[in-house]
C-alpha cells in the first residue's frame, strides 16, 4: 500500500509541474514604457558643465569654442531606441542648430524629445585690463569699435565733433577750476570710478547720429555702467561760451530741460528688437529737478534687448545745446551660440 500511495503522489506532482510549466511559457513579460536619456556628456569636453532641465540640455562651453559640431555621448533607458538616424549617441553633429533627440520607448507607446544648446559664461568688457588700438577695427571675439584719437588742441573756433570712442587715463575732474570753454582734454569723467582706464563715447542726439557697438555673435545685455564727462557736467549745469562767442545757459526748469540716454537693440537683419532709456538730467519736474553726476547702471535684464546683434546708444534732450560725452565701463553680456555652417555651405 506504502508503495501505492508513493506512486500515486509522484504522478499527481509530475501533472502539476507541467500544467505550470505550460501556464508560465504561456505569459510575456511587459515592455519598457520608459524613454529618457539617462546620461550625457560631450567626448571632445568631458570636462565642460552641463545643465539638465529635462526635455533641455545646456552644455556651457568656453568663450574661445566657436566650432559648434559635437559629439553628443548619452545612454538611454533600456530597450529604447533613438527615432531619426544621424541623432543616435556617437554622432558628430551641430548644437547650434536647434538639436534634438527623439527617444522612444520599448513598447513604441511613449516618447521623449529633448533640445540640446550650447551657452557660453557670462562676458565683460571690462577697459580697465585692456588697450584699444587707435587704428583697430576689432576688439576680441564679439565686439568692434571705430576708434579715434584725442587732439592735442583745436583750432580756434572750432568745435569738439568727433565719432566712435578713443581711451583715457584720466581719473577724475577738478571741479574746482571747471572748464569755461569747449576744450578737447576736458573729456575725462565726472567722478573717478576707481576703473582706470575707460571709453568716452560722443553718443551725438537721436538715433542717426548714434555710436553702434556691433557684436559678432548674438549676445544678451546684461548691464552698461556709464557716467556724463567733466564736459558735459559743465555744460548742463552752468552753460558755456560757445565758439562764436555766444553764452549758452545751462539747464533750467524755464527751458524745461532733460536728457535721456537710450540703448536700442537690434538684430542681425538690422531690426530693432527692443530699447531702454534711462534719465540724466531732467528738469521737466519743477519738484525735483536733478543732473546725475556719478556713475550709473543701466540694467537690461527686464528690457526686450535679447539675441542682439549691434547696439546703439544716443541721447534725446530738449536742447542739443550740450555735449553727450560719456564714460563707459564694464558692459557685461550673455554671448549666444550661432549655428556653425555645414561642410557643404563652406564649399559653396
Amino acid at each position: 500500500m506504502k508503495k501505492k500511495n508513493i506512486g500515486r503522489f509522484s504522478l499527481c506532482a509530475a501533472l502539476l509541474s507541467a500544467v505550470l510549466a505550460g501556464a508560465c511559457s504561456s505569459v510575456k513579460m511587459a515592455k519598457n514604457t520608459e524613454c529618457v536619456i539617462e546620461e550625457f556628456s560631450i567626448m571632445e569636453y568631458p570636462d565642460v558643465k552641463i545643465d539638465r532641465n529635462d526635455p533641455y540640455i545646456v552644455v556651457h562651453m568656453p568663450e574661445e569654442v566657436s566650432d559648434l559640431r559635437m559629439t553628443p555621448i548619452f545612454t538611454i533607458s533600456q530597450g529604447a531606441t533613438i527615432m531619426n538616424e544621424g541623432t543616435e549617441s556617437g554622432v558628430k553633429r551641430d548644437l547650434g542648430d536647434n538639436a534634438k533627440v527623439t527617444v522612444v520607448s520599448e513598447d513604441g507607446l511613449y516618447l521623449s524629445t529633448y533640445s540640446m544648446s550650447v551657452a557660453y559664461d557670462n562676458n565683460r568688457l571690462n577697459f580697465n585690463s585692456v588697450e584699444l588700438p587707435q587704428d583697430g577695427e576689432k576688439y576680441g571675439e564679439n565686439l568692434s569699435f571705430s576708434f579715434v584719437d584725442f587732439p592735442g588742441t583745436l583750432a580756434e573756433g572750432e568745435p569738439v565733433k568727433w565719432n566712435g570712442f578713443a581711451m583715457s587715463n584720466h581719473q577724475a575732474p577738478d571741479m574746482t577750476n571747471p572748464p569755461a570753454d569747449l576744450l578737447s582734454w576736458q573729456l575725462y569723467p565726472a567722478e573717478s570710478s576707481g576703473r582706470g582706464n575707460m571709453v568716452f563715447a560722443h553718443l551725438g542726439y537721436g538715433a542717426e547720429n548714434a555710436v553702434e557697438i556691433v557684436f559678432n555673435r548674438p549676445v544678451n545685455p546684461d548691464s552698461l555702467t556709464i557716467v556724463p564727462s567733466a564736459l558735459t557736467l559743465q555744460c548742463m549745469k552752468n552753460g558755456y561760451t560757445d565758439p562764436s562767442g555766444q553764452n549758452v545757459p545751462g539747464m533750467s526748469m524755464d527751458q524745461g530741460d532733460y536728457m535721456i540716454l537710450v540703448a536700442e537693440g537690434y538684430d542681425e537683419d538690422g531690426q530693432l528688437l527692443g530699447s531702454k532709456e534711462m534719465y540724466i538730467a531732467n528738469f521737466s519736474l519743477p519738484e525735483r529737478p536733478y543732473i546725475r553726476e556719478g556713475w550709473q547702471t543701466f540694467k537690461f535684464n527686464s528690457s526686450k534687448l535679447k539675441s542682439i546683434r549691434k547696439m546703439k546708444l544716443y541721447v534725446e534732450g530738449a536742447r542739443e545745446a550740450f555735449y553727450p560725452i560719456f564714460g563707459i565701463d564694464k558692459l557685461s553680456y550673455q554671448v549666444q551660440p550661432v549655428a556653425t555652417p555645414d561642410e557643404d555651405d563652406d564649399q559653396e
